[in-house]
């Protein structure tokens, strides 16, 4: 079985044009192909992306403090 994994950056979801068009997209491909293939659209809406708050610990540590 093939994985697609999708992120798409618009946080509007089903009212999203990109987001319909990724699904009708993928759904097409996977009617018409023969193996099964297995999709997830990932938005902003379903993780979590902290902003970066420009301390530079990263650049001397490397690692982010937002990160736990």
């Amino acid at each position: 079985m093939k994985k697609i994994f999708v992120y798409a950056g618009s946080r509007l979801n089903i009212k999203s044009n990109t987001i319909n068009f990724i699904k009708l997209t993928l759904d097409k491909l996977c009617l018409n192909n023969m193996n099964n293939i297995e999709y997830e659209i990932y938005t902003p809406n379903n993780v979590k992306i902290n902003n970066c708050l420009g301390c530079s610990t990263c650049f001397r540590t490397g690692e982010c403090v937002q990160e736990f």
